[in-house]
Protein backbone atom coordinates (compact mmCIF):
# COMPACT_ATOMS: atom_id res chain seq x y z
CA UNK A 1 0.00 0.00 0.00
CA UNK A 2 3.09 2.23 0.07
CA UNK A 3 2.02 4.08 -3.02
CA UNK A 4 -1.63 5.11 -1.67
CA UNK A 5 -0.45 6.89 1.70
CA UNK A 6 0.83 10.48 1.54
CA UNK A 7 2.29 12.08 5.55
CA UNK A 8 0.00 14.31 7.01
CA UNK A 9 1.43 15.13 9.61
CA UNK A 10 5.19 15.38 9.61
CA UNK A 11 8.42 12.86 9.36
CA UNK A 12 9.27 10.68 11.67
CA UNK A 13 8.47 8.06 14.61
CA UNK A 14 4.61 9.74 15.04
CA UNK A 15 3.82 10.61 11.60
CA UNK A 16 0.39 9.71 10.70
CA UNK A 17 -0.52 8.40 7.20
CA UNK A 18 -3.34 9.98 5.37
CA UNK A 19 -4.72 8.51 2.60
CA UNK A 20 -4.23 9.92 -1.13
CA UNK A 21 -7.49 9.49 -2.93
CA UNK A 22 -6.08 10.59 -6.13
CA UNK A 23 -3.45 7.94 -6.78
CA UNK A 24 -3.42 4.37 -7.90
CA UNK A 25 -5.79 2.43 -5.90
CA UNK A 26 -4.94 -1.02 -7.39
CA UNK A 27 -3.01 -1.76 -4.36
CA UNK A 28 -4.54 -1.03 -1.67
CA UNK A 29 -7.84 -2.53 -3.58
CA UNK A 30 -6.18 -5.43 -3.53
CA UNK A 31 -5.07 -5.38 -0.03
CA UNK A 32 -8.53 -4.58 1.35
CA UNK A 33 -10.82 -7.52 -0.94
CA UNK A 34 -13.86 -8.10 1.32
CA UNK A 35 -14.22 -4.97 2.89
CA UNK A 36 -15.82 -1.56 1.93
CA UNK A 37 -12.24 0.38 1.12
CA UNK A 38 -12.26 -0.10 -2.50
CA UNK A 39 -16.02 0.79 -2.99
CA UNK A 40 -15.41 4.24 -1.38
CA UNK A 41 -12.06 5.32 -2.46
CA UNK A 42 -13.93 4.60 -6.03
CA UNK A 43 -17.10 6.37 -5.05
CA UNK A 44 -14.14 9.01 -4.51
CA UNK A 45 -12.07 8.58 -7.74
CA UNK A 46 -15.28 9.16 -10.06
CA UNK A 47 -17.24 11.51 -7.59
CA UNK A 48 -18.54 14.42 -9.90
CA UNK A 49 -17.80 16.73 -6.51
CA UNK A 50 -14.46 17.87 -5.39
CA UNK A 51 -13.16 15.73 -2.73
CA UNK A 52 -10.10 16.54 -1.22
CA UNK A 53 -8.20 16.13 1.97
CA UNK A 54 -5.70 18.08 4.06
CA UNK A 55 -3.19 18.19 6.56
CA UNK A 56 -4.47 20.00 10.19
CA UNK A 57 -2.43 22.83 8.97
CA UNK A 58 -4.27 23.04 5.37
CA UNK A 59 -1.57 21.62 3.30
CA UNK A 60 -3.48 19.47 0.70
CA UNK A 61 -2.72 15.31 0.77
CA UNK A 62 -5.14 14.60 -1.72
CA UNK A 63 -6.97 15.73 -5.17
CA UNK A 64 -9.79 13.62 -7.37
CA UNK A 65 -10.23 13.88 -10.83
CA UNK A 66 -13.53 16.18 -10.45
CA UNK A 67 -11.00 18.71 -7.88
CA UNK A 68 -9.15 18.52 -11.38
CA UNK A 69 -11.71 19.74 -13.13
CA UNK A 70 -13.58 22.22 -10.42
CA UNK A 71 -10.42 23.73 -9.33
CA UNK A 72 -8.12 23.56 -12.64
CA UNK A 73 -4.71 21.96 -10.96
CA UNK A 74 -3.64 18.75 -11.77
CA UNK A 75 -2.76 16.83 -8.62
CA UNK A 76 0.96 16.94 -9.25
CA UNK A 77 0.68 20.60 -9.26
CA UNK A 78 -1.37 21.14 -5.92
CA UNK A 79 -0.48 18.20 -3.94
CA UNK A 80 1.64 19.49 -1.13
CA UNK A 81 0.69 22.91 -1.60
CA UNK A 82 -1.55 24.72 0.96
CA UNK A 83 -5.43 24.77 1.06
CA UNK A 84 -5.19 28.88 1.61
CA UNK A 85 -4.51 28.95 -2.62
CA UNK A 86 -7.93 27.45 -3.25
CA UNK A 87 -9.70 30.43 -1.17
CA UNK A 88 -9.94 34.11 -2.66
CA UNK A 89 -8.03 36.70 -0.42
CA UNK A 90 -11.25 37.92 1.28
CA UNK A 91 -12.42 34.06 2.47
CA UNK A 92 -8.42 33.29 3.84
CA UNK A 93 -9.95 33.83 7.19
CA UNK A 94 -13.14 32.12 6.96
CA UNK A 95 -11.39 28.91 5.76
CA UNK A 96 -8.83 29.37 8.81
CA UNK A 97 -12.26 29.69 10.78
CA UNK A 98 -13.17 26.41 9.67
CA UNK A 99 -10.68 24.49 10.06
CA UNK A 100 -9.82 25.55 13.30
CA UNK A 101 -13.59 24.29 14.22
CA UNK A 102 -12.34 21.09 12.14
CA UNK A 103 -9.27 20.65 14.47
CA UNK A 104 -11.66 20.16 17.60
CA UNK A 105 -13.19 17.31 15.79
CA UNK A 106 -16.61 19.42 14.59
CA UNK A 107 -17.90 18.81 11.28
CA UNK A 108 -18.25 21.95 9.04
CA UNK A 109 -21.77 21.31 6.98
CA UNK A 110 -23.68 22.72 4.16
CA UNK A 111 -21.14 25.90 4.13
CA UNK A 112 -21.37 28.09 1.31
CA UNK A 113 -18.78 30.36 0.02
CA UNK A 114 -16.26 31.21 -2.71
CA UNK A 115 -13.63 29.65 -4.21
CA UNK A 116 -10.80 30.44 -6.68
CA UNK A 117 -9.64 28.44 -9.57
CA UNK A 118 -6.05 28.38 -11.18
CA UNK A 119 -7.32 30.80 -13.78
CA UNK A 120 -8.01 33.66 -11.20
CA UNK A 121 -11.94 33.03 -11.32
CA UNK A 122 -13.93 33.24 -8.44
CA UNK A 123 -17.06 30.80 -8.16
CA UNK A 124 -19.41 29.75 -5.42
CA UNK A 125 -19.52 26.27 -3.57
CA UNK A 126 -21.31 24.10 -1.54
CA UNK A 127 -18.35 22.32 1.20
CA UNK A 128 -19.24 19.71 3.44
CA UNK A 129 -16.13 18.77 5.28
CA UNK A 130 -15.41 16.67 8.06
CA UNK A 131 -12.17 15.55 10.49
CA UNK A 132 -10.14 12.19 10.11
CA UNK A 133 -9.31 10.53 13.43
CA UNK A 134 -6.75 8.34 14.03
CA UNK A 135 -6.72 5.10 15.96
CA UNK A 136 -6.96 6.90 19.31
CA UNK A 137 -9.43 9.76 17.84
CA UNK A 138 -7.12 12.20 17.33
CA UNK A 139 -7.58 14.73 14.62
CA UNK A 140 -4.46 13.89 12.34
CA UNK A 141 -6.58 15.92 8.82
CA UNK A 142 -9.56 17.17 7.03
CA UNK A 143 -11.77 15.50 4.40
CA UNK A 144 -13.86 18.25 2.23
CA UNK A 145 -16.15 17.91 -0.57
CA UNK A 146 -16.58 20.76 -2.68
CA UNK A 147 -19.53 21.11 -4.76
CA UNK A 148 -19.60 23.71 -7.79
CA UNK A 149 -23.29 25.84 -7.67
CA UNK A 150 -22.40 27.94 -10.21
CA UNK A 151 -24.89 26.97 -12.75
CA UNK A 152 -27.51 25.79 -9.64
CA UNK A 153 -26.61 29.63 -8.84
CA UNK A 154 -27.19 30.64 -12.11
CA UNK A 155 -30.74 28.88 -13.12
CA UNK A 156 -31.85 29.93 -9.31
CA UNK A 157 -31.58 33.79 -10.41
CA UNK A 158 -32.92 32.77 -13.80
CA UNK A 159 -35.94 31.17 -11.89
CA UNK A 160 -36.00 34.18 -9.54
CA UNK A 161 -36.23 36.97 -12.56
CA UNK A 162 -38.85 34.66 -14.31
CA UNK A 163 -40.73 34.16 -11.35
CA UNK A 164 -40.84 37.89 -10.80
CA UNK A 165 -41.91 38.57 -14.20
CA UNK A 166 -44.37 36.12 -13.95
CA UNK A 167 -45.63 37.88 -10.55
CA UNK A 168 -45.85 41.49 -12.19
CA UNK A 169 -46.95 40.63 -15.59
CA UNK A 170 -49.80 42.59 -16.84
CA UNK A 171 -51.11 39.31 -18.83
CA UNK A 172 -52.71 36.31 -16.99
CA UNK A 173 -49.78 33.57 -17.06
CA UNK A 174 -50.68 30.00 -15.91
CA UNK A 175 -49.51 26.33 -16.23
CA UNK A 176 -51.15 23.13 -16.72
CA UNK A 177 -50.36 19.77 -16.71
CA UNK A 178 -50.95 17.80 -19.84
CA UNK A 179 -54.24 16.16 -18.74
CA UNK A 180 -55.48 19.99 -18.03
CA UNK A 181 -54.72 20.12 -14.18
CA UNK A 182 -53.94 23.58 -13.35
CA UNK A 183 -50.47 23.89 -11.53
CA UNK A 184 -49.50 27.76 -11.35
CA UNK A 185 -51.42 30.62 -11.39
CA UNK A 186 -50.92 34.62 -11.59
CA UNK A 187 -52.26 37.53 -9.75
CA UNK A 188 -52.81 38.60 -13.86
CA UNK A 189 -54.98 35.46 -14.18
CA UNK A 190 -56.77 35.81 -10.33
CA UNK A 191 -57.58 39.22 -11.87
CA UNK A 192 -58.69 38.23 -15.21
CA UNK A 193 -60.90 34.94 -14.75
CA UNK A 194 -62.09 36.21 -11.02
CA UNK A 195 -60.46 33.08 -9.21
CA UNK A 196 -58.01 32.76 -6.75
CA UNK A 197 -54.85 30.40 -6.93
CA UNK A 198 -56.24 28.55 -4.20
CA UNK A 199 -59.47 28.31 -6.15
CA UNK A 200 -57.41 26.96 -9.01
CA UNK A 201 -54.59 24.67 -8.54
CA UNK A 202 -55.37 21.56 -9.08
CA UNK A 203 -58.60 22.30 -10.79
CA UNK A 204 -59.67 20.97 -14.42
CA UNK A 205 -58.36 23.83 -17.01
CA UNK A 206 -62.43 23.15 -18.59
CA UNK A 207 -63.54 25.52 -16.25
CA UNK A 208 -62.30 28.07 -17.85
CA UNK A 209 -63.51 26.49 -21.15
CA UNK A 210 -66.84 27.33 -22.56
CA UNK A 211 -68.72 24.43 -23.17
CA UNK A 212 -69.24 24.27 -26.77
CA UNK A 213 -65.44 24.30 -27.47
CA UNK A 214 -64.25 20.53 -26.54
CA UNK A 215 -63.23 20.17 -30.37
CA UNK A 216 -60.69 23.19 -29.28
CA UNK A 217 -60.10 21.35 -26.12
CA UNK A 218 -59.17 18.14 -27.82
CA UNK A 219 -56.50 19.98 -30.90
CA UNK A 220 -54.70 22.00 -28.53
CA UNK A 221 -52.98 19.34 -26.47
CA UNK A 222 -52.14 16.85 -29.59
CA UNK A 223 -50.58 19.96 -31.18
CA UNK A 224 -48.78 20.88 -27.91
CA UNK A 225 -47.72 17.21 -27.59
CA UNK A 226 -46.03 17.54 -30.49
CA UNK A 227 -43.63 20.43 -29.57
CA UNK A 228 -45.64 23.22 -31.25
CA UNK A 229 -45.71 26.81 -30.18
CA UNK A 230 -49.42 28.46 -30.67
CA UNK A 231 -49.23 32.48 -30.63
CA UNK A 232 -51.93 34.93 -30.84
CA UNK A 233 -54.71 31.85 -30.27
CA UNK A 234 -58.09 34.24 -30.25
CA UNK A 235 -60.89 31.77 -28.76
CA UNK A 236 -63.34 32.49 -25.74
CA UNK A 237 -62.85 31.72 -21.72
CA UNK A 238 -65.46 32.28 -19.55
CA UNK A 239 -64.33 34.10 -15.87
CA UNK A 240 -65.74 32.95 -12.28
CA UNK A 241 -68.96 35.31 -12.30
CA UNK A 242 -70.02 32.89 -15.41
CA UNK A 243 -69.46 36.25 -17.88
CA UNK A 244 -67.67 35.05 -21.47
CA UNK A 245 -65.10 37.29 -22.60
CA UNK A 246 -62.34 37.24 -25.84
CA UNK A 247 -58.69 36.37 -25.13
CA UNK A 248 -55.67 35.93 -27.14
CA UNK A 249 -53.30 32.98 -26.00
CA UNK A 250 -50.19 32.11 -25.96
CA UNK A 251 -49.35 28.13 -25.50
CA UNK A 252 -46.08 26.98 -25.35
CA UNK A 253 -45.05 23.68 -24.01
CA UNK A 254 -42.27 22.88 -21.58
CA UNK A 255 -40.05 20.54 -21.80
CA UNK A 256 -38.20 18.35 -19.72
CA UNK A 257 -34.30 17.60 -19.83
CA UNK A 258 -34.95 14.12 -21.55
CA UNK A 259 -37.05 16.91 -24.35
CA UNK A 260 -40.06 15.45 -23.49
CA UNK A 261 -43.16 17.50 -23.37
CA UNK A 262 -43.87 17.60 -19.52
CA UNK A 263 -46.82 20.31 -19.24
CA UNK A 264 -48.11 23.41 -20.94
CA UNK A 265 -47.97 27.47 -20.05
CA UNK A 266 -50.52 29.77 -21.35
CA UNK A 267 -50.36 33.42 -21.49
CA UNK A 268 -53.34 34.72 -22.13
CA UNK A 269 -54.46 38.57 -23.21
CA UNK A 270 -57.91 39.44 -22.40
CA UNK A 271 -58.99 40.99 -25.85
CA UNK A 272 -62.38 42.80 -24.41
CA UNK A 273 -60.98 46.15 -24.97
CA UNK A 274 -59.20 45.83 -27.97
CA UNK A 275 -62.38 44.41 -29.50
CA UNK A 276 -64.39 47.05 -28.30
CA UNK A 277 -61.98 49.44 -29.60
CA UNK A 278 -62.29 47.77 -32.96
CA UNK A 279 -66.22 47.81 -33.03
CA UNK A 280 -65.83 51.60 -33.25
CA UNK A 281 -63.33 52.26 -34.90
CA UNK A 282 -64.96 50.09 -37.34
CA UNK A 283 -68.51 52.04 -36.31
CA UNK A 284 -66.55 55.81 -36.82
CA UNK A 285 -65.02 54.20 -40.11
CA UNK A 286 -68.49 53.67 -41.23
CA UNK A 287 -70.19 57.06 -40.06
CA UNK A 288 -67.16 58.97 -41.60
CA UNK A 289 -67.98 56.95 -45.70
CA UNK A 290 -71.86 58.07 -44.93
CA UNK A 291 -71.25 61.02 -44.18
CA UNK A 292 -68.59 61.80 -47.21
CA UNK A 293 -70.91 60.10 -49.13
CA UNK A 294 -73.87 62.50 -48.08
CA UNK A 295 -71.22 65.44 -48.45
CA UNK A 296 -70.16 64.49 -52.21
CA UNK A 297 -74.02 63.78 -53.37
CA UNK A 298 -75.45 66.75 -51.33
CA UNK A 299 -76.44 69.95 -53.42
CA UNK A 300 -76.50 72.13 -50.65
CA UNK A 301 -72.83 73.24 -48.82
CA UNK A 302 -71.47 71.36 -46.23
CA UNK A 303 -68.34 71.78 -43.59
CA UNK A 304 -67.09 70.32 -40.82
CA UNK A 305 -65.34 72.27 -38.40
CA UNK A 306 -63.23 71.55 -34.83
CA UNK A 307 -64.87 72.83 -31.89
CA UNK A 308 -62.64 75.88 -31.99
CA UNK A 309 -64.48 77.29 -35.41
CA UNK A 310 -61.56 76.27 -37.56
CA UNK A 311 -62.72 74.29 -40.95
CA UNK A 312 -61.07 70.93 -41.28
CA UNK A 313 -63.94 69.77 -44.46
CA UNK A 314 -65.68 71.30 -46.81
CA UNK A 315 -67.42 69.62 -49.92
CA UNK A 316 -68.07 70.89 -53.58
CA UNK A 317 -71.37 72.33 -53.19
CA UNK A 318 -70.14 74.60 -50.33
CA UNK A 319 -67.12 75.58 -52.89
CA UNK A 320 -69.20 76.64 -55.60
CA UNK A 321 -71.63 78.17 -53.49
CA UNK A 322 -69.20 80.83 -51.52
CA UNK A 323 -66.48 80.74 -54.61
CA UNK A 324 -63.32 79.87 -52.80
CA UNK A 325 -61.66 76.54 -53.69
CA UNK A 326 -60.99 73.74 -50.60
CA UNK A 327 -58.02 75.29 -49.80
CA UNK A 328 -59.30 78.46 -48.87
CA UNK A 329 -62.02 76.97 -46.82
CA UNK A 330 -59.37 74.91 -45.29
CA UNK A 331 -57.11 78.17 -43.62
CA UNK A 332 -60.12 80.02 -42.53
CA UNK A 333 -62.90 79.74 -39.49
CA UNK A 334 -66.44 79.21 -40.09
CA UNK A 335 -66.70 83.10 -38.85
CA UNK A 336 -64.61 84.14 -41.92
CA UNK A 337 -68.09 82.80 -43.87
CA UNK A 338 -70.33 85.26 -42.22
CA UNK A 339 -71.48 88.80 -42.63
CA UNK A 340 -69.60 90.79 -40.41
CA UNK A 341 -72.58 92.19 -39.19
CA UNK A 342 -73.77 88.68 -37.53
CA UNK A 343 -70.66 86.89 -36.24
CA UNK A 344 -71.15 87.15 -32.55
CA UNK A 345 -74.70 85.71 -33.22
CA UNK A 346 -73.42 82.82 -34.96
CA UNK A 347 -70.81 82.43 -32.28
CA UNK A 348 -73.50 82.72 -30.14
CA UNK A 349 -75.50 79.90 -31.53
CA UNK A 350 -72.10 77.87 -31.83
CA UNK A 351 -71.61 78.26 -27.67
CA UNK A 352 -75.48 77.02 -27.06
CA UNK A 353 -74.84 74.29 -29.22
CA UNK A 354 -71.76 73.10 -28.23
CA UNK A 355 -72.91 73.82 -24.24
CA UNK A 356 -75.30 70.93 -24.26
CA UNK A 357 -77.89 71.16 -27.14
CA UNK A 358 -77.64 68.11 -28.95
CA UNK A 359 -80.78 69.19 -31.47
CA UNK A 360 -79.83 70.70 -34.53
CA UNK A 361 -79.45 74.70 -35.06
CA UNK A 362 -81.74 76.16 -37.83
CA UNK A 363 -81.64 79.62 -38.15
CA UNK A 364 -81.24 82.22 -41.64
CA UNK A 365 -78.06 83.96 -41.66
CA UNK A 366 -75.95 86.19 -44.29
CA UNK A 367 -72.71 85.13 -45.60
CA UNK A 368 -69.96 86.41 -48.00
CA UNK A 369 -68.96 85.14 -51.06
CA UNK A 370 -65.40 85.67 -52.40
CA UNK A 371 -66.30 88.20 -55.14
CA UNK A 372 -68.13 90.22 -52.04
CA UNK A 373 -71.64 89.40 -52.61
CA UNK A 374 -74.00 88.70 -49.77
CA UNK A 375 -75.84 85.66 -49.82
CA UNK A 376 -78.93 84.59 -47.19
CA UNK A 377 -78.96 80.79 -46.05
CA UNK A 378 -80.60 78.08 -44.41
CA UNK A 379 -77.93 76.84 -41.92
CA UNK A 380 -77.81 73.70 -40.29
CA UNK A 381 -75.87 73.05 -37.05
CA UNK A 382 -75.34 69.97 -35.46
CA UNK A 383 -72.72 68.62 -33.13
CA UNK A 384 -70.89 65.22 -33.55
CA UNK A 385 -69.29 63.34 -30.80
CA UNK A 386 -66.26 61.84 -30.76
CA UNK A 387 -65.10 58.38 -29.54
CA UNK A 388 -65.35 59.62 -25.85
CA UNK A 389 -68.90 60.53 -26.06
CA UNK A 390 -67.88 64.19 -25.78
CA UNK A 391 -68.46 66.89 -28.76
CA UNK A 392 -66.13 66.70 -31.18
CA UNK A 393 -67.06 68.29 -34.64
CA UNK A 394 -69.58 70.68 -35.60
CA UNK A 395 -71.65 69.93 -38.97
CA UNK A 396 -72.84 73.24 -40.84
CA UNK A 397 -75.08 72.94 -43.60
CA UNK A 398 -75.60 75.93 -45.79
CA UNK A 399 -78.63 76.04 -48.60
CA UNK A 400 -78.87 79.18 -50.80
CA UNK A 401 -82.37 81.02 -49.81
CA UNK A 402 -81.53 84.47 -51.53
CA UNK A 403 -84.28 84.27 -54.12
CA UNK A 404 -86.85 83.33 -51.43
CA UNK A 405 -85.59 85.90 -48.95
CA UNK A 406 -86.13 88.70 -51.44
CA UNK A 407 -89.40 87.30 -52.64
CA UNK A 408 -90.23 87.92 -48.98
CA UNK A 409 -88.76 91.21 -48.44
CA UNK A 410 -90.84 92.61 -51.67
CA UNK A 411 -94.36 91.36 -50.18
CA UNK A 412 -93.73 92.77 -47.13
Amino acid sequence: MGGCWTAATGDGPGAVQVPDYGCDMTGLNHAEEGNDVGFVLSAVEFSWDSIITVTVDGVITSWNPAAERVFGYTKCEIIGKPSSLLSPNDRVDETRTALAKLRTGQPVENFETFRVRKDGTVFPVWVVAAPILNEDGAVVGVTAIHRDVTEMKRAFETAQRMTSIVEHSDHAIYGRTLEGIITSWNPAAERMYGYTMQEVVGQSIDMLIGVDRSEEIRSIPASIRAGEHLEHFETIRVRKDGTFFPVSLTISPVHDRDGSVVWVSTIARDMSERRKATEIRRSLAAQENRLNTVMRSASVGIVLAGMDGSIQVVNRAMCDLLGYDEAWFLAHRLDDLVHPDEVEEAARDRARLIDGSREPLATKVRLVRSDGATIWVSRAMVVIPGQDGKPDLLMVQARDITAEHAAHQALA
